[in-house]
């Protein structure tokens, strides 16, 4: 993310998230670490976005075509926490 930063133009690639969640067997993670896992990454999102706010780096995304860096981080910065409450709501659910 911090050398696509530096450049003007950058092509990323789009994933689909299930196979990417089966690949890494999130299902096995345990639950403190996913959730310090999501916070942290939020938190490196949110600092990305900080440091390139002014930059005009343009990201061309296979899928999504032309977008800013703040079209790709708000939304994950934000679903970030929705991930997070659906989390602690579901385990309160099962207590």
């Amino acid at each position: 993310m911090w050398s696509a930063v530096e450049a003007k133009q950058v092509h990323i690639e789009g994933y689909d998230q299930d196979d990417l969640a089966s690949v890494r067997k999130y299902e096995y993670i345990p639950l403190d670490t996913a959730l310090w896992s999501l916070s942290h990454a939020a938190g490196m999102w949110y600092e990305a976005y900080e440091a390139a706010f002014d930059r005009e780096t343009i990201f061309n995304h296979s899928e999504r075509g032309p977008q800013t860096l703040s079209d790709i981080v708000q939304p994950a910065v934000h679903d970030a926490k929705h991930h997070e409450w659906d989390i602690r709501r579901s385990l309160a659910v099962q207590e």
